[in-house]
């Protein structure tokens, strides 16, 4: 099978979705489907594969204004010609942006079946449009119901949407998705992180004390909310002895280091940065628990990261992270720290609580592991690849 991945975001980009999209169509080449991924170039960023059957081509960009973090190219026509080039069996795109409007223009007019899958929550992006001056409330409004107008538009032109979550399925489908919407998991390479060794050397080099550990992971941006996580440190350390590690980085970084220094507890928290493959898997084992304090997940590999590595949750009760808890873990209200601090202070002071959470959260990582997900998607692939198959059939014995 020949799958053509399209996607405005791609690895080594920090970004949820750029890495899910490489994950699954690594996964896709090792069981020897023929698969180019066409993205934006990154700004030197370039991943060099030597394989068969996986190919990245990239096409020139400029960054988005307030997000620079994406980048997009000016015009579709370069991302057409690689398409039509590359001539696959089924066209897979991750965002309605112009690489995706760009392959879903050649699809539709070579008739090729189409699968799209929703990443995007539009709430989010009203964290990097300024709050004041022309943005006014009703300008606000105005953005957010528009991108979800161009979601909904984009989605209904697919054969087959397909979204992280159940709860990001129910959201497309109450701003009016038509098409089939099946709920399939971004995927975790399950294995790497369900490892049992000893990470001694990576704590010394990050200087980390020795204390309970509360872990957040991910871009450090403003809907991230990891402010929230800061404050609640505060009222954690009135409790109990702790150490905040933060791994990642991001635009919002500075502000964040300034908020620890004006709370006083640069003692009391690590910024770790960005860590390499081998460091991020092994990160997770120095925790005690981990925390995802963000208001717009439409699912958080990170956390079923976390949860494959066998820590408790607490995440903020919003959208998607309620289905990550069940028994592993607590939810605590939206950007309230004093509510955070509390269900940490439940879960650092009873072990045998932390450690049957922390089962449980490998229990129920194992349903997100990227082989099980590839399976899903092979599924969808080949029913999409044979409707398309007979029709066509069936339109010739007409003819």
């Amino acid at each position: 099978m020949k799958v053509l991945f399209a996607t405005d975001c791609f690895y080594p980009q920090i970004i949820g979705s750029a890495y899910a999209v490489y994950r699954i169509s690594r996964a896709l080449a090792a069981k020897g489907h023929k698969v180019m991924v066409v993205t934006p170039d990154v700004g030197g960023g370039v991943l060099q594969v030597d394989d068969d059957n996986y190919r990245v081509t990239y096409v020139h960009s400029i960054p988005l204004p307030y997000f620079r973090e994406i980048r997009t190219p000016i015009i579709p026509l370069p991302v057409m010609t690689k398409v039509r080039m590359f001539n696959p069996d089924i066209v897979h795109i991750h965002h309605p942006f112009v690489v995706g409007h760009g392959a879903l223009w050649v699809a539709r007019w070579y008739h090729i079946p189409v699968v799209i899958t929703n990443h995007l929550l539009p709430e989010s992006f009203l964290m990097f449009v300024p709050k004041a001056g022309i943005f006014d409330g009703a300008t606000r409004s105005a953005i957010l119901n528009n991108t979800w107008r161009i979601i909904v538009n984009f989605c209904n032109r697919a054969d087959v949407v397909t979204a992280p979550t159940r709860t990001a399925v129910e959201l497309l489908k109450l701003h009016g998705v038509k098409r089939e919407v099946i709920p399939i998991s971004n995927g975790i390479e399950f294995d790497k992180f369900n490892i049992d060794q000893k990470c001694d050397d990576l704590k010394q080099r990050l200087r980390l004390p020795d204390l309970p550990i509360i872990l957040y992971a991910g871009r450090l941006s403003e809907e991230k909310r990891v402010d929230v996580l800061i404050k609640a440190i505060k009222y954690v350390l009135a409790k109990m002895e702790v150490h905040l590690l933060i791994v990642g980085d991001g635009l919002h970084r500075g502000y964040l280091e300034q908020l620890v220094a004006t709370l006083k507890l640069d003692k009391y928290v690590t910024f770790a940065g960005f860590l390499d493959e081998h460091d991020y898997v092994r990160v997770f084992r120095l925790a005690s628990v981990f925390v995802m304090p963000s208001q717009s997940e439409l699912q958080c590999i990170a956390c079923v990261e976390a949860m494959a590595s066998g820590l408790p949750l607490v995440a903020a009760n919003q959208y998607a992270l309620r289905e990550l808890i069940d028994g592993n873990g607590y939810l605590f209200e939206p950007g309230n720290p004093v509510d955070l601090a509390k269900r940490l202070v439940t879960i650092l002071g009873d072990n045998r609580l932390r450690t049957a959470m922390g089962c449980k959260s490998r229990i129920m990582a194992g349903a997100h592991d990227i082989d099980k997900i590839v399976e899903e998607y092979e599924t969808v692939y080949e029913k999409l690849i044979r409707r398309y198959t007979c029709n066509q059939r069936y339109s010739l014995s007409m003819a």
